[in-house]
């Protein structure tokens, strides 16, 4: 042991003041009557086995003995108190972001509030409570499983061919790239549980039929909504939605900005529906892919994924890639759905039986917090304006 000051001694302690004379002495040169006290004391203290490595001489003058209460370190307290402050600072941060979000959105309704409406299209999903929020596109380089990737490069290289060309039309664009994809995608849940499968070609969105007839409004079926595609699972239930805004490279930014309104309505009608079905369940776990219910009546619009795409040879890598990657964040997104309905479904049955059995009711109903505003909007009588809204987008 050495210490690297010495300190004045004017008490009676002979072991306390020979350190006080000695500040510098190696511990293999202290005499054998005082490290035999020191032992003592220890000994008295049950510290039995106290290594060099963890003991802390605090000495204080106390009469005839050394004060050695605090002689050694616990080295699973300290580290005990380190993962505890740990979780203190990991909670003030997480404490920090809700205060920050709830900022945010207190602003985004001060803001919608203030917005003078004739700026915003009557359709533009601000104007509804809808709010785009910057894309969340997360840089990923995840392994490919084999297959998966196999089938992406066939068709990548089915396109690379143009026979004919996907900038043709909107229905060769969806046929030769957009569907195969999906299809691809949905093989990757042959074995699920809940069996999703897809719809390609101007399939029916049952969920906005639905909330169309719960407003009591007279439905045209000759003017359906009509996606480009709609994945179900075995019980019909909507999840996931694509719409195709015209051709590949097809630049009209009136179409692309009014198709996304449209998907957003779309969305929101599924969300509806789903809370709807389960009433019972909490909203606490109420997310689906793109879109989700934020707080205070509003709803999150949010992208998170896009392709890279083309049909050129030499781009063949950098595309394959990217699709690739969108591809894993397709199925993540969509195995993140099938687990959130299953949640909905078990906290739904179990709320409602609690709630028939105690004559309580369950408090606040899901149906009741999801609503949003429903429309069912077309190109042709619609579109007017929706080239202005597309500014108003972050990056679409």
């Amino acid at each position: 042991m050495s210490l690297d000051y010495k300190a004045p001694f004017a008490g009676k302690n002979k072991y306390l003041k020979f350190f006080c004379d000695n500040p510098a002495i190696d511990s293999k040169s202290i005499p054998r009557n005082i490290t035999k006290h020191i032992d003592q004391l220890l000994n008295q203290k049950g510290k039995q086995n106290v290594t060099p490595s963890t003991v802390v001489h605090e000495y204080n003058n106390s009469g005839d003995f050394i004060n050695a209460s605090s002689v050694t370190i616990d080295n699973k307290k300290i580290k005990k108190q380190k993962v505890l402050h740990e979780k203190k600072e990991d909670k003030k941060k997480e404490d920090k972001k809700k205060e920050n979000e709830k900022k945010e959105d207190e602003s985004w309704l001060t803001i919608l509030e203030d917005c003078e409406t004739k700026y915003l299209h009557k359709y533009s999903p601000e104007r509804n409570g809808v709010l785009r929020k910057a894309p969340k596109l997360d840089s990923l380089d995840a392994e490919v499983p084999n297959d998966l990737a196999e089938k992406v490069k066939t068709i990548i290289n089915v396109i690379q061919k143009k026979k004919p060309s996907v900038t043709h039309s909107e229905a060769v664009y969806n046929d030769l790239f957009v569907f195969r994809l999906m299809r691809v995608l949905l093989d990757e849940f042959d074995n699920h549980e809940m069996s999703p499968f897809f719809l390609p070609g101007e399939e029916e969105l049952v969920a906005m039929t639905t909330q169309i007839k719960t407003l009591k409004v007279k439905v045209d079926h000759r003017l359906m909504y009509k996606a480009d595609g709609i994945v179900r699972n075995k019980n019909d239930l909507e999840l996931m939605l694509l719409e195709t805004a015209g051709a590949f490279k097809k630049n009209d930014p009136g179409k692309i900005a009014f198709d996304n309104s449209k998907g957003m309505f779309a969305l929101q009608a599924m969300l509806k529906t789903i809370a709807d079905k389960y009433t019972f369940a909490t909203g606490d776990s109420f997310k689906l892919w793109q879109m989700k219910y934020s707080k205070y009546g509003l709803y999150e619009y949010v992208r998170i994924a896009k392709a890279v795409v083309s049909e050129e040879k030499k781009d063949e890598e950098a595309c394959i890639n990217s699709v690739n990657q969108f591809m894993l964040k397709m199925k993540e997104c969509l195995n993140e759905t099938l687990s959130t309905i299953k949640l909905l479904e078990e906290e739904h049955d179990v709320r409602k039986q609690e709630s028939e059995s105690d004559d309580n009711t369950c408090g606040v109903y899901l149906s009741d917090v999801i609503c949003p505003k429903i429309f069912k909007i077309s190109y042709g009588k619609h579109s007017k304006g929706f080239a202005k809204v597309i500014t108003l987008s972050p990056d679409q």
